[in-house]
């Protein structure tokens, strides 16, 4: 069974879904580009940029049938900016974003909104492998410099809203109908008791 046609079936068995949130991916290669191989590109975007969109085709339909759904993709700031030594991460977060802001157009009537979340470096195992140097670099992008530590020993990071959905979101969220009200039946805006 593919990974496409396993999400189907989870998609089928669960039901509906309000809200997918797209968070699956690794680094990959940690070295200058002209190093890199077919098979370490190929990984990354298997898992970075080919796990979202199955997962967004297994889930997606359902939520265009509704007339409701939000899916919130992670992208990351490589994406945007790309890192030196992370070209395969960069670019795979790149096509997060093109993908983004293609499905966010072509779902934009549907009800079902699709926006990118691109954060900062964060200290998560992920980057465990991340040459120091590197992370000394992607760190010092971050104006408020919120990638040290914080208090507790937690992590902050600068999160962005990427995708036409953004704006559509925000100006409509009013009018649109919560998952809650989805669940009971209740037009958008009726008061819950």
């Amino acid at each position: 069974m593919t990974d496409e046609a396993a999400l189907r079936r989870i998609a089928s068995e669960i039901g509906p879904v309000d809200v997918l949130i797209n968070s699956a991916g690794i680094v990959g290669a940690n070295k200058p580009l002209l190093e890199t191989t077919a098979e370490q590109w190929r990984q990354v975007f298997d898992v970075n940029v080919l796990g979202m969109v199955a997962a967004m085709r297994a889930f997606v339909p359902a939520m265009c049938e509704r007339g409701w759904g939000r899916v919130a993709n992670f992208a990351s700031m490589a994406g945007k900016d790309g890192n030196p030594n992370l070209s395969i991460y960069s670019a795979s977060k790149a096509a997060v974003i093109g993908l983004t802001k293609s499905a966010g157009k072509e779902l934009a009537t549907s009800g079902v909104l699709v926006n990118a979340i691109a954060p900062a470096v964060i200290a998560t195992p992920m980057n465990d492998s991340t040459a120091p140097d590197v992370l000394a670099h992607i760190t010092g992008l971050i104006p408020m410099k919120r990638g040290r530590p914080a208090r507790g020993g937690r992590r902050a990071c600068r999160l962005s809203l990427l995708g036409p959905g953004e704006l559509l979101h925000r100006s409509r969220l009013r009018h649109q109908r919560r998952p809650r009200d989805v669940l009971a039946g209740r037009a958008p805006g009726a008061p819950v008791r």
